[in-house]
């Protein structure tokens, strides 16, 4: 019986310690801003609050999908994933958003398991401003930088999927010079 114990004891540091070393604290959404959907809000923001050229930055979104709703990740077939995009402009490089694992979703009217987002997730997309000689003016001025993206999706909750939507979300970065 004390070897079962011990046994147990141990396991259960062993897998204490594994968690604490797996978990990544979260990264600080810089000077969010809440843009709410009908069946989500998202706080979007980024890692930084100033950027000089050739910078690089990461641009956040935390979504929060309302309490019994979950939403498709991006490789389900048959339903309209989560998407994340930024207009493309000269004054930056956007690399694709990285996407957190799903978790698999029996559901029920189709008899189907899906890849699902139920609970708040972050997504991330990196991007280095450009060296250009305009942003470079930009800078030296201490322009304000607004990249322009859009937040797609389809909720659906245990019985019924809605209509998709897209929102409009943004990001302002204050340009400021390259430190010499």
């Amino acid at each position: 019986m004390r070897l079962i114990i011990a046994a147990v004891l141990v396991l259960a540091g062993v897998s204490a310690f594994a968690q604490s070393r797996a978990a990544v604290p979260a990264p600080v959404i810089k000077n969010p801003v809440v843009v709410r959907g009908k069946y989500l809000s998202l706080a979007v923001g980024s890692s930084v609050t100033t950027a000089a050229p050739g910078a690089r930055l990461t641009l956040l979104v935390q979504v929060t999908p309302r309490p019994k709703m979950h939403l498709y990740a991006p490789g389900q077939a048959g339903y309209l994933p989560v998407n994340l995009s930024v207009v493309a402009n000269p004054a930056f490089t956007a690399k694709r958003p990285a996407y957190p694992t799903p978790t698999p979703f029996a559901f029920a009217p189709t008899a189907e398991t899906v890849k699902v987002y139920a609970e708040p997730f972050l997504l991330r997309a990196d991007l280095t401003m450009s060296s250009s000689s305009a942003l470079k003016s930009r800078a030296a001025k201490g322009d304000t930088l607004t990249i322009v993206g859009a937040f797609e999706y389809q909720a659906c909750d245990d019985a019924v999927c809605y209509r998709p939507e897209t929102l409009p979300v943004e990001w302002k970065i204050k340009l400021v010079p390259a430190a010499r």
